[in-house]
């Protein structure tokens, strides 16, 4: 044996007890019983290939307490081969984790035959089991894994009575939990990313010492890009706990799963796929052989309900808060979308674009504004020569409806951005340089040596050019003209409208020291948000900082821990649950 052991099949007479049981008669054996108990409180599984009468078999196992251990039994005349093999693939376990336990070396010889891979011993083995490293488990005093196999028994059962498995998958009652407090239940993850196979599609490993492993995953689940989630399924079978992980990247606004990877425990009920389609199709390089193709949309999921956890942590059918939800704002709002998609029944994000190099920031105040209330023609013209294009004076707020709708907005560019007014139209507008300048400093009037390194190409060039020929810096956005904005916000809205507004932090992080300094303006515009939203019955105002718990989850300005995002999420959905009182 050179493999951990997960599942032992028993042969019965001669091998589990002395004697035949159609022969005279038998010795049953009290250590192999406690043997098999032990193993399930490891969490590695007992099965039975025999050849008997399967209602005589039952009713001694029974009498002596131990049938309920052991799963998926195979008791009948036919051959052992053709049936081990069928039994490895419904516990859903590679064949090398797998040991066959016969007096019968040529029923062993028909396993390997059958099963390739399969780990054989003969009874001698057994009484050195509990002392052999491979078989050493995972504690599982509860039974929690016997359990959810018996649950895949029943399953199994059930299932193979029916003419159509989607019917059946339909019956089961299917519900998903996201949980996304990965921490919290750190060492299932790491257990999944680093022990699934079939169905870990990038197979990318954490460290094997268990130590090493934590730390590397949390330090990649602070990022501020970063979304995760922990799988759990239950139908009307019984609760399988966590079977997946998803850990994705969404650093400027690209979406790419890192990992992704599930139990084989809930094979074939569609959960994987249906998880991917959930999260929107993100990019995924699968790596090596997997036993599910995600990407195929030959086959509709719809047996699968999404369930949220509530504030006393018990699971409930989610229902839609609104037909439509639309975010607006950096990437603040990338990663609080993820939180909150399901809330809707289709979801609008309007952020930031990357754009020869650098990025096209409409997510200022100012492009709302000419997005709800219109440009002319030579405004337009004049902004184009700044690399806008007509999307950026667009957004799906501006379309009239009577629908209910959830609108999320932070203006944390009003702080930081430099404003330019156009001479010959008036028009104003925000540009960032493609080095990340986002200070209020009138970039026209630095000297040539530190404006050419932001200038990565040709069409920077042009827009720089343009800019200093027709454009003056006026400073960042007046008090009046913010207020306008938001008041036009609020008189877009309808009844059903329900608006949430990412107050600003107020405080700056220095990146290379991480010293921490008071942020004026964020607290000027703080106040105007204040005096426009707080008397609106269908506005509510988000504090960040009310949610950042420690120094740590905030490593650098407006860009938090993961977890601070999904805290901010979890206010806006409870919120949404309390009725606006007008």
């Amino acid at each position: 044996m050179t493999e951990a052991v997960r599942l032992v099949v028993w042969d019965l007479d001669e091998t589990f007890w002395s004697g035949t049981l159609t022969e005279g008669g038998i010795v049953y054996n009290k250590t192999h019983h406690e043997i098999v108990i032990s193993l399930a409180e490891r969490g590695i599984m007992s099965s039975i290939c025999s050849k008997n009468d399967c209602a005589r078999i039952e009713k001694v196992l029974k009498e002596h307490g131990i049938w309920e251990y052991f799963i998926f039994p195979s008791v009948d005349w036919s051959s052992k081969g053709p049936r081990l093999a069928a039994l490895v693939e419904a516990v859903q376990l590679r064949a090398a984790t797998v040991l066959f336990v016969d007096d019968n070396r040529m029923n062993l010889a028909e396993a390997a035959h059958f099963v390739p891979g399969i780990q054989t011993a003969e009874p001698d083995a057994i009484a050195g089991m509990l002392a052999n490293p491979l078989f050493k488990g995972k504690d599982d005093k509860t039974l929690s894994r016997l359990q959810q196999y018996k649950v895949l028994e029943q399953k199994r059962a059930d299932g193979g009575s029916a003419t159509d498995n989607t019917e059946f998958l339909r019956a089961s009652d299917i519900r998903v939990t996201i949980d996304h407090y990965v921490e919290e239940n750190i060492d299932r993850a790491i257990e999944l990313i680093n022990r699934t196979n079939q169905l870990n599609f990038t197979k990318i490993r954490l460290s094997e010492d268990a130590d090493l492993a934590r730390a590397e995953l949390r330090e990649l689940l602070s990022g501020f890009s970063v979304q995760a989630g922990l799988i759990s399924v239950r139908d009307r079978y019984g609760d399988y706990g966590h079977v997946g992980i998803y850990i994705q990247d969404s650093q400027d606004s690209r979406r790419r799963l890192l990992h992704f990877a599930f139990s084989c425990r809930t094979l074939n009920m569609g959960i994987e796929t249906w998880v991917y389609r959930h999260l929107h199709r993100p990019m995924l390089k699968v790596v090596g052989e997997v036993l599910s193709d995600v990407k195929s949309d030959e086959t509709p999921i719809d047996w699968i309900t999404l369930e949220q956890p509530d504030a006393g942590g018990e699971s409930s059918a989610g229902t839609k808060s609104a037909s439509r939800m639309i975010l607006r704002g950096g990437c603040d709002l990338v990663a609080l979308a993820h939180y909150l998609s399901h809330a809707a029944e289709t979801t609008h994000l309007e952020t930031f674009i990357a754009r020869d190099g650098g990025q096209i920031r409409t997510d200022h105040s100012v492009f709302l504004r000419y997005a709800l209330a219109g440009i002319s023609a030579e405004q337009q013209v004049a902004l184009e020569g700044l690399g806008y294009t007509e999307h950026e004076f667009c957004s799906t707020l501006s379309t009239d409806t009577q629908e209910a709708q959830i609108w999320v907005f932070s203006f944390w560019m009003d702080s930081v951005m430099m404003l330019y007014e156009d001479r010959m139209t008036g028009i104003r507008a925000p540009l960032m340089l493609p080095n990340g300048w986002y200070a209020p400093v009138d970039v026209t009037s630095l000297p040539p040596e530190a404006v050419e390194p932001a200038l990565v190409n040709d069409a920077w060039r042009a827009r720089y050019a343009h800019l200093k020929d027709r454009f003056d810096a006026i400073g960042p956005i007046k008090e009046a003209d913010f207020k306008a904005t938001a008041q036009l916000l609020l008189k877009r809205a309808n009844s059903k409208t329900r608006i949430f507004v990412l107050l600003c932090t107020g405080i700056r992080v220095d990146k290379k020291t991480g010293f921490r300094s008071p942020a004026p303006r964020d607290i000027v515009i703080n106040g105007w948000m204040r005096e426009v939203f707080e008397g609106a019955p269908n506005v509510r105002l988000i504090e960040p900082m009310r949610h950042i718990l420690s120094e740590s989850e905030m490593p650098e300005t407006n860009h938090f821990n993961r977890i601070v995002y999904h805290r901010m999420a979890d206010e806006i959905l409870t919120s949404l649950k309390v009725p606006v009182e007008v």
